[in-house]
């Protein structure tokens, strides 16, 4: 759900210059929330987003290259037990 939201932010910013003023207003989420899950969404396309992962697994790799972070998550996923 994260990068849905940064990805609302993300094209309410390029196409209205508003950033977080109507989403603070529409959602119960606190500015701190609004701009991680912004740069989450600007820092891995869509392509490149994990569903089974977490919001902090991708925070943890968001400073990577993507060549790195790409490598990272895919040994979250054969390291899970499940």
């Amino acid at each position: 759900m994260c990068c849905r939201i940064g990805d609302w932010l993300n094209y309410g910013e390029q196409k209205y210059g508003e950033m977080y003023s109507q989403a603070l207003d529409a959602t119960e989420y606190e500015y701190g929330t609004l701009a991680n899950n912004k740069f989450l969404a600007s820092k891995f396309e869509f392509s490149r987003r994990r569903e089974n992962l977490s919001h902090a697994h991708h925070a943890e790799v968001a400073s990577l290259e993507p060549e790195e972070a790409s490598n990272k998550p895919l040994q979250v996923d054969q390291d899970a037990p499940f």
